[in-house]
């Protein structure tokens, strides 16, 4: 099952999306112009990031 969550820090300018699916949460942060700024795949301990 796909679940989607978002977070908004109105402050800073910058949201978090965090997307979870079997078995793991993807976590993709954007700044107020709506530009990706870095996407997080979260997998038990381990991260890996994708820079963009």
């Amino acid at each position: 099952m796909k679940t989607t969550k978002a977070r908004f820090d109105t402050e800073n300018g910058i949201a978090a999306i965090i997307t979870k699916k079997n078995g793991y949460k993807e976590v993709t942060y954007i700044d107020k112009n709506g530009k990706k700024l870095i996407q997080a795949i979260l997998m038990g301990s381990t991260v890996a990031y994708k820079l963009t």
